[in-house]
């Protein structure tokens, strides 16, 4: 993932997705991902509410399927989430701050997750991640 993508996730979530990103959304899974049009780098956003401009926004429970009887998010086992709990971790764009995750344990290529909270295990095949940054 490259520099243009992350600064426009953090900061300008409302805007058009830089070049050469586009925003895809997947109708069978039913998950928003970017790819690179050049390169093909897949990024999948797995966050619960994503600011998509425009006053629209994409609410998914991608996060809560795949998490689902996970004892491996980092936050799990320590904080009970409660509503105001988080609230907190929704940024000024009115969306869940991301958090990029990049593994490669399913694939042989790298993938790209951007989640709501840390997590050590992978949440499509919850096997230990290689690496995450």
């Amino acid at each position: 993932m490259d520099a243009s993508l992350w600064a426009f996730l953090l900061n300008s979530p409302e805007g058009s997705v830089p070049y050469p990103w586009e925003r895809c959304f997947d109708l069978v899974t039913g998950m928003l991902l970017y790819k690179n049009r050049l390169n093909g780098a897949v990024v999948l956003d797995l966050r619960p509410r994503v600011n998509l401009g425009g006053g629209l926004y994409n609410v998914s429970t991608a996060w809560q399927d795949l998490t689902a009887g996970n004892q491996y998010t980092a936050a799990s086992n320590a904080v009970q989430w409660t509503p105001s709990l988080f609230r907190r971790h929704i940024n000024e764009h009115d969306q869940d701050t991301p958090i990029l995750i990049c593994t490669n344990c399913c694939t042989n290529q790298l993938i790209y997750f951007l989640v709501p909270q840390l997590i050590t295990h992978c949440p499509l095949c919850r096997r230990f991640m290689n690496f995450f940054a």
